[in-house]
């Protein structure tokens, strides 16, 4: 019977399961982990494209009747594609530097998602308008992320990006 109880002590038969039964459940929140960040840091690169496309698009109109937010604001959403767009806020102001001593907002739109408006929009602009006529278009998205496993994050995120782009043809009217 002694024989026997030295016995088990020196049996190896069952380690490798109980190893495995103490780094599985450790394995798995990593695993959890990993995830979660990975698509809150693209939720973050979707939301970066959003604004680039949105301050694209609007540098590139020329007249007011071809152009609308409404539109605009779509492309921004279907930029987060495959996250939901409907969290996203974009405002959108044009500043000029019309007299060559600083810059003046043009028109500045919050439509769409209900964005607050931009309200240090010419300090942002002042170093990208230095000459007389120059313009440029600010987009500022912000988006709440909500992750869908919630265990790293259990509420609300909220980002936030700020893009800049000059107009294509000279300064962008107001939208229509």
């Amino acid at each position: 019977m002694i024989r026997r109880f030295f016995r088990l002590g020196s049996d190896r038969a069952g380690t490798a399961g109980i190893e495995f039964a103490i780094v599985l459940p450790l394995m798995l929140v990593l695993s959890v982990v990993a995830v979660e960040a990975t698509l809150a840091v693209m939720a973050s690169m979707y939301l970066s494209n959003a604004a680039e496309a949105v301050a694209d698009i609007v540098a590139q109109q020329s007249s007011s009747s071809s152009w609308s937010v409404a539109n605009v604001c779509t492309a921004g959403q279907l930029s987060m594609t495959p996250l939901s767009g409907t969290p996203l806020q974009v405002a959108i102001v044009s500043v000029t530097n019309s007299t060559g001593s600083g810059g003046s907002i043009d028109w500045q739109d919050t439509s769409c998602g209900n964005a607050t408006s931009i309200s240090n929009a010419t300090s942002l602009a002042a170093s990208l308008i230095p000459d007389k006529s120059d313009s440029v278009i600010i987009v500022q998205a912000t988006y709440q992320y909500t992750s869908p496993i919630k265990y790293l994050f259990p509420s609300t995120i909220s980002m936030s990006q700020t893009s800049y782009q000059r107009p294509r043809y000279g300064t962008v009217p107001a939208p229509s």
